[in-house]
């Protein structure tokens, strides 16, 4: 009888642990369905309401107050297209800071769309998108975004989007400057007004429909992918209709302009008007004498004088005759917006005369170097050089050793005015090649952007990163290893051979 109750004790009490741990196991296996539900959800919201934190020292992924406010006041359709590979195939590309930068500005409107096209694995699909948006192969190959709203676009060129430093021969990355650019392309494409740029013609001005050598078919093009409207003014229209162009060029007239044609100039700056000059040396036939156009009255009473000479520097151009064509580098003056935009940019000037800053007739004008040659360079007045009958040489007691400034920027209460010394930077021979490596488009780019304003607009400054580099001596170096090799190593074995005598005892 007692076995049979001891029995019967012994089952209830199994049957009981049975049931503690069956209702341990259910409790334990609804906690872990809960805890991977929990998970999901909380995934799933993340996902759907995430937030973006930068932790770099110098902040460089974080959009500027300015840049959300009007991403955020978008009201058409916009999409990015990114022409880039990624920097294991080509070193010191954009690819990680423009998608970042791209993927935090889609972020703030759902207007804004986004997509990569990688040039060398979908060659086709990229060929397309460039027909499309009027990507020449040279951009296309250099990389850049399209920002695309309807009709109007813009390319961003990836070379507009850093400054770069070399060190030990190799280039790095001193400043990001994506967001001012694709904030630019943002603002050209998406505001109301369009502005027109009128080419001037009727005084040998090259023609903008013509692709031949000496035309300016591919910089009107690029201004065209900029945002602007471009048309031709003939010199009835100057005379008429000036008011409709808020940006005027004059390309390297040949013939001159007649007296009421400067005061119909004159009266469109004095309305604040905003004139682009490229005017290099215009020589007669024989190459014994400089011919006049007749603006430099006029630009001299708004405080830019052209002189009668060629600006000629040692920098010579690979392919191009020796002193009469050269490159810059560190050539822009001061803190101008344009000589900043340029910074550390190689721009090459072919048949190049000087344009000095002088005291203006007008008042409240003040004007300003641009660019300057090196101070190995200097201004040639004796033609004889020039046609091959003497060698280029300094003569100090006619010639203006240097540096000679070969580009001016005027500012007036309302006009705006920047004369170039030369018009064969932007011809079609240099902007149509496939192998040139300068930045002349980009500086009639920016000089344009300059005299529309287009820069004022959006004031969003490059982009630092920070690089820091730890350097040890070999003490410190001894003691990281020793640390981490011997010290870390063998303190994790001495705990784990306590743990194991304390259990066996």
């Amino acid at each position: 009888m007692a076995l049979s109750s001891l029995r019967s004790a012994g089952r209830r009490l199994i049957c009981g642990m049975k049931q503690r741990k069956f209702r341990r196991g259910i409790s334990v296996t609804v906690g872990l369905v809960l805890l991977l539900l929990n998970l999901v959800l909380a995934n799933y919201l993340s996902g759907r309401h995430y937030h973006r934190a930068d932790w770099t020292p110098r902040r460089i992924h974080m959009l500027s107050p300015r840049t959300i406010e009007l991403v955020r006041g978008i009201r058409r359709p916009v999409e990015l297209v990114v022409f880039m590979v990624p920097p294991d195939r080509l070193p010191g590309s954009l690819l990680p800071e423009t998608r970042e930068l791209v993927r935090r500005i889609s972020r703030h409107s759902p207007l804004v769309t986004v997509q990569y096209v990688d040039p060398d694995l979908d060659p086709v699909r990229a060929e397309m998108l460039a027909d499309k948006y009027d990507v020449n192969r040279r951009d296309l190959k250099e990389g850049g975004v399209v920002v695309a709203s309807g009709r109007r676009g813009k390319f961003v060129a990836s070379a507009s989007m850093a400054e770069y430093r070399m060190e030990a021969g190799r280039r790095r990355l001193a400043a990001y400057r994506g967001e001012g650019a694709l904030l630019e392309g943002l603002v050209a494409v998406t505001s109301r007004a369009q502005s027109t740029v009128c080419f001037t013609r009727d005084h040998g001005e090259a023609p903008t429909d013509s692709y031949a050598d000496a035309g300016y078919g591919y910089i009107a093009d690029e201004v065209k992918r900029d945002g602007y409207r471009v048309r031709g003014l003939g010199s009835a229209d100057l005379l008429a209709n000036s008011r409709a162009c808020r940006v005027m060029v004059i390309g390297g007239p040949q013939q001159a302009f007649a007296a009421p044609e400067t005061d119909a100039l004159d009266r469109y700056l004095r309305r604040g008007g905003r004139l682009m000059v490229l005017l290099g040396p215009v020589l007669d036939r024989k190459v014994t004498g400089h011919r006049r156009v007749g603006l430099e009255e006029l630009l001299t009473a708004w405080g830019i004088r052209v002189m009668d000479n060629i600006a000629v520097d040692s920098l010579a151009v690979p392919g191009e005759q020796p002193l009469m064509t050269w490159a810059t580098r560190d050539g822009y003056v001061g803190d101008h917006p344009i000589a900043r935009a340029m910074s550390g940019r190689i721009t090459v000037w072919p048949l190049v005369r000087e344009v000095r800053p002088v005291p203006a007739q007008r008042p409240g004008v003040k004007s300003q170097a641009l660019v300057r040659t090196s101070a190995e360079g200097w201004a040639e007045t004796d033609l004889a050089s020039l046609r091959g009958d003497r060698p280029l040489r300094l003569d100090r007691a006619v010639d203006t050793p240097g540096p000679v400034t070969v580009a001016v920027a005027a500012t007036g209460p309302t006009a705006r005015i920047a004369v170039l010394g030369t018009e064969r930077g932007v011809i079609n021979r240099r902007m149509g090649s496939l192998v040139v490596r300068d930045h002349n488009r980009d500086l009639f780019l920016a000089t344009l952007g300059w005299l529309d304003g287009s820069a004022s607009r959006v004031a969003t400054g490059p982009k630092v990163p920070e690089q820091l580099q730890l350097t040890l001596d070999e003490r410190q170096l001894t003691r990281v290893f020793l640390i981490s090799v011997v010290a870390l190593p063998s303190a994790s074995l001495l705990v784990g051979l306590f743990v194991w005598w304390r259990r066996r005892r």
